[in-house]
């Protein structure tokens, strides 16, 4: 039987945050560093255009002409003020480290100081060409914080609203154009925010994909850790094989998923006596996955209860009670099984067993002939519990004889060219004989509906085998 893991291993997406205002997946370190970034950067590249522009104005003579101390003074008191604001956003960001909301903020509102302050300049004077200093601060600062931060459209778009309104009054009302027409000087100001408007939107929509990737991938991953806890709770379910006494069983399970629909019971009369009876029963219930697990976990406790309360119960009364319950709690929903029901005496030698819907079962005796054990009555679930019987049908129950029963996902089994491997293959796997005779048959059936059947599994498979030792306790 496959083992689940006992300790799976988390794939759960840790950096991710949920959307916001301020982006989609970077975590706050995150923000807060590119931040930084982008503050540093400005911070540099306005710098050398500050350098530029006074090592571009002719002299310091020029600079003050007839207009007194104002261009100088304002100069440097505009070009201080640029400084501070620097230094205030870099210290909100490194020092007091807001979270992710405000330290976008900081850098939405640390670009529309300084674009201001780029107006100012230009409106006074300071700027040579018509604006061409000022143009240039707008288009790094607003392209480069949509490259580097998580600006939503919005938000890119707001910027770009201040400037073009702010910019637009100073260019009718109060600057000297330098002969470019109004129009003309209007378009370059909106022509430089629309570089940052697409990267922000374009952005926002490829953070928006990544967190939805991340987030289904977090989701799948919870997904398979519960499938596989549920897996564990399922298959403990499962009996340990027999190993020892008169009456031993061992079996396989390969479910198609992480959890099936098929399952097997068992219960020893008297676990100390080693000539105990033995009762085994195999369900199929009908579907795959998580719906057919959870009605097996209701089965299998109803079945401990039969057992618990009606100790030696019939392989015939056993089906009867299950049919009464799947009829009463499951058929509403459609909810049908098949099942095996197998009591071994050893007192006795004899096995009964009854089958409801289920495939047939084969009896090999100790000198290799095959017995066949049809249906003895319909699928669970199917009738009313006061018309529903099930007869079993007794067979000797020898030393070296085994009692072998299995799923529809071992006859159904396909191989590629469309061939179902049949009761008839499982006979000849039992035909073929054991060549190591530490090897059960459901582990040998098992492998030869693999060869069968290339790939994975398309149906859950279960194969059973009841046995009897042979003389001084040879299996």
């Amino acid at each position: 039987m496959d083992a689940a893991p006992t300790h799976p291993a988390r794939r759960l997406t840790d950096r991710l945050v949920p959307p916001g205002p301020h982006g989609f997946v970077e975590s706050p370190d995150e923000i807060r560093m590119q931040a930084i970034r982008f503050v540093g950067l400005t911070a540099l590249i306005e710098g050398v255009l500050i350098l530029t522009r006074w090592v571009l104005l002719p002299s310091l003579r020029d600079i003050t002409g007839d207009a007194g101390w104002w261009p100088l003074g304002g100069s440097l008191a505009l070009e201080f003020t640029w400084a501070g604001i620097y230094l205030a956003a870099a210290f909100v960001v490194f020092a007091l480290r807001p979270d992710p909301r405000w330290t976008v903020r900081t850098t939405l509102a640390l670009v529309v100081a300084s674009t201001t302050i780029a107006i100012v300049r230009r409106a006074i004077g300071l700027d040579p060409g018509p604006g061409g200093h000022a143009l240039a601060t707008m288009l790094i600062a607003h392209t480069t914080g949509a490259i580097m931060l998580p600006w939503t459209p919005r938000q890119a778009m707001t910027i770009a609203g201040i400037w073009a309104l702010l910019s637009s009054i100073s260019l009718i009302a109060i600057e000297d154009r330098g002969g470019v027409s109004a129009p003309a000087s209007i378009f370059a100001t909106l022509a430089v925010t629309v570089p940052g408007t697409m990267i922000a939107f374009f952005r926002s929509t490829r953070l928006r994909d990544r967190f939805t990737v991340r987030a289904l991938e977090d989701r799948y991953a919870r997904v398979r850790e519960e499938l596989t806890a549920a897996r564990q709770i399922h298959e403990g379910a499962f009996p340990q094989p027999r190993v020892t006494g008169e009456v031993r069983f061992a079996y396989e399970y390969r479910p198609m998923s992480q959890i099936g629909g098929d399952y097997v019971f068992a219960a020893v009369d008297d676990p100390s006596d080693p000539m105990s009876a033995v009762s085994v029963v195999l369900l199929d219930v009908t579907g795959h996955g998580i719906p057919a697990a959870l009605t097996v976990n209701r089965l299998q406790g109803e079945l401990a209860r039969l057992v618990a309360e009606y100790p030696g119960m019939s392989a015939g009364a056993l089906l009867e009670q299950l049919n009464r319950y799947v009829y009463l709690t499951l058929a509403e929903q459609s909810v049908f099984v098949t099942a095996v029901a197998v009591r071994a005496d050893p007192v006795n030698g004899t096995a009964d067993i009854a089958s409801a819907g289920h495939p047939p079962v084969l009896v090999r005796r100790s000198n290799g002939e095959l017995d066949t054990v049809g249906a003895t009555a319909t699928v669970l679930g199917a009738q009313e519990p006061d018309e529903y019987l099930s007869k079993p049908v007794t067979v000797r129950f020898t030393p070296g004889d085994s009692v072998i029963a299995f799923t529809d996902g071992v006859t159904e089994a396909r191989s590629p060219e469309g061939a179902m491997f049949g009761v008839q293959g499982v006979r000849s796997v039992i035909d073929a004989g054991r060549p190591d005779p530490s090897r059960r048959w459901p582990e040998l059936i098992a492998e030869a509906v693999q060869k069968h059947h290339p790939g994975a599994p398309t149906d859950d498979t279960l194969i059973v085998e009841i046995y009897r030792v042979r003389d001084g306790g040879r299996s």
